[in-house]
């Protein structure tokens, strides 16, 4: 039984976390044996097509761990919302820092960013947000310390993300890396929960959280934009629409209540009054 299948037939009860968990560890460990590769040491000279490379043969290698992040993000039960955290945990144990080409040891952190949009646009699409948090508020290894993984992800890619350029046809896009997540997770969240039209609100209102509460945590009026930012002054915006449900729901909300922004709406709307402030003096939008 491969690993998805046994991931489907524990998944949903928490009577089975043992062979979850069994199962997860051991395509982890696998995956992450071949990381030690040739092609991808972080020492080898930068090249345009290297980093083509690089990033198929991430999706390729992360590919059936994304899939079982996907089922337990959406379906998983109690202890399931603990293994969701550990492919990200042991995939950041093993990432290079110091000496090493500056573009390999930020792309590093590719993997870990799928896996992050993988269990987390699930989670969203199930408004399971408890797993949600779980995701985003996991401490892990960053520059030799803990640190919370919505803020490790984006400042370990740092600028790489403009790199995704170099991919064919988004050349001139804005948010290269979010818009090809977008098209990489697609068939592979919709071949799992068959999700048709409601995969893009899913992953745009996934990607305004994760921005949201990346600005909360540092308290910046900056976040990791996504392909909701070019959105940004249509009367559909995700941004636009995740704050009013947010301000109907006050303290009840969803988000709020499993321990996003402090619990707190209004720090939510003080954040998000913030981020819009700063993308609505910016040029590019």
């Amino acid at each position: 039984m491969n690993v998805v299948a046994s991931a489907k037939r524990y998944v949903s009860d928490d009577r089975y976390r043992l062979g979850l968990f069994d199962t997860v560890a051991d395509e982890v460990q696998r995956v992450l044996g071949v990381l030690s590769d040739e092609r991808f040491s972080v020492t080898a000279g930068w090249s345009d097509e290297g980093f083509r490379k690089r990033v198929l043969a991430f999706e390729e290698l992360f590919f059936d761990v994304c899939r079982v992040e996907v089922l337990i993000g959406y379906w998983g039960g109690a202890f399931a919302s603990q293994v969701l955290t550990l492919p990200i945990r042991r995939t950041c144990d093993r990432l290079e820092s110091g000496s090493g080409n500056s573009g390999w040891l930020e792309l590093q952190w590719y993997p870990v960013l799928l896996l992050f949009y993988a269990g987390g646009v699930a989670a969203v699409a199930g408004r399971r947000y408890a797993a949600l948090r779980e995701l985003m508020h996991a401490l892990v290894r960053f520059s030799g310390r803990g640190e919370p993984l919505v803020v490790a992800i984006p400042e370990g890619l740092n600028n790489r993300t403009t790199s995704f350029r170099l991919l064919p046809g988004l050349e001139r896009h804005h948010v290269p890396c979010s818009d090809h997540r977008h098209e990489v997770l697609h068939p592979l969240l919709d071949g799992l929960l068959f999700l048709g039209s409601d995969y893009d609100r899913a992953f745009d209102w996934f990607e305004v959280l994760y921005a949201l509460e990346y600005a909360h945590q540092r308290d910046r009026e900056w976040g990791p934009l996504g392909r909701f930012a070019w959105k940004f002054r249509d009367e559909s915006s995700p941004l636009l629409l995740v704050t009013k449900e947010a301000e109907r729901a006050g303290e009840s909300w969803a988000p709020l209540t499993a321990g996003l922004f402090g619990g707190s709406i209004e720090r939510f709307k003080n954040v998000a009054r913030v981020f819009k402030e700063h993308l609505a003096r910016s040029p590019m939008w």
